[in-house]
């Protein structure tokens, strides 16, 4: 080993005996680090109380205190997707029912030649097969898209629905 190599050894020792120190044997109130770990609860109400009073004194549009209002209520639905309500749905049809009786249409894309539609909150292609039954979606408009069911042949449309 070249001295190069043993200085640098011998700093990274240091370095690692330097550490073991200040975590094992320097209490933490003297290492400088004096902040506590739970949040400052009284320094969270004064701010909201500050900021509440900064809204009651501005001069407010009829649509900035809607929106106000808004961010208080509860949603009314999750806005995140989620897989479970949509395995309920597809529990809660029968086998028999046409493929497009628990579909919701609710987006429309077209980028180039490509059009997407988005039933139950997910993306389909025209010929690819929907998720939760026997149906492959057949044509995709603005207006509505056709689904075909892979049991019967049947064509069902479902609108558009926001």
């Amino acid at each position: 080993m070249g001295t190069r190599e043993k200085i640098l050894v011998g700093l990274m020792i240091l370095a690692v005996a330097y550490g073991a120190v200040e975590l094992f044997f320097i209490p933490p109130e003297k290492s400088g680090n004096n902040k506590t770990s739970g949040p400052d609860v009284e320094a969270a109400r004064q701010m909201t109380q500050k900021i509440n009073a900064r809204i009651d004194q501005a001069d407010l549009s009829p649509r900035q205190e809607y929106i106000l209002e808004l961010t208080g209520r509860k949603w009314q639905r999750d806005p995140f997707y989620v897989l479970a309500q949509q395995e309920e749905v597809s529990k809660t049809g029968s086998e028999n029912e046409p493929p497009a009786q628990n579909l919701k249409y609710t987006g429309y894309l077209e980028i180039g030649d490509t059009k997407m539609a988005i039933i139950n909150g997910v993306e389909y292609r025209t010929g690819q097969r929907l998720e939760p039954g026997a149906g492959m979606v057949q044509s995709i408009s603005p207006e509505k898209v056709v689904i075909k069911s892979l049991d019967t042949g049947q064509k069902t449309s479902v609108p558009y629905s926001e």
